[in-house]
């Protein structure tokens, strides 16, 4: 048996909880946060703390981040 762990806490799936199969995962809400999650492996916990999170603005900081970064090298 395949073993699945969330890429953002690291805990072990445990296939008897809802929401950590892939066959009972509710799909990401559609949108940025929808975007960020849908190639992870995300826990149920994980994810109901994840649907908080600004992404639009995390993801414009970090890019503005990296830009900054590629000037100074």
């Amino acid at each position: 048996m395949r073993k699945y762990f969330c890429d953002i806490c690291g805990a072990a799936f445990d296939e008897n909880i809802v929401g950590c199969s892939t066959s009972t995962r509710p799909l990401p809400v559609p949108g940025t946060w929808g975007v960020a999650a849908s190639g992870l492996d995300i826990c149920p916990r994980c994810m109901g703390i994840g649907k908080g999170i600004d992404f639009k603005a995390a993801m414009r900081g970090a890019w503005i981040q990296a830009v900054k970064a590629s000037e100074e090298e």
